[in-house]
């Protein structure tokens, strides 16, 4: 059920992060694979590096918000 949910559910998300840290520089020739329990959320707003929810422990936040602190 875990490998459905973060895995096969996120097939085209795998893939395009996969694609984004092989192609970037800063991973220095990392090579991603699917990590069970991980939903890739794309690069941060900020920080431009790939971020990840793990669905488990909570809630996973919206692809917009992911790197950004709340200011009140």
């Amino acid at each position: 059920m875990l490998r459905h949910l973060t895995i096969d559910d996120h097939e085209p998300g795998w893939r395009d992060a996969m694609a984004r840290i092989a192609a970037n520089p800063a991973y220095r020739q990392f090579v991603l694979m699917p990590q069970l329990g991980l939903i890739p959320l794309g690069p941060g707003p900020d920080s431009q590096l790939e971020e990840f929810a793990a669905p488990q422990t909570g809630e996973v936040r919206n692809v917009a918000m992911a790197g950004r602190r709340l200011v009140r």
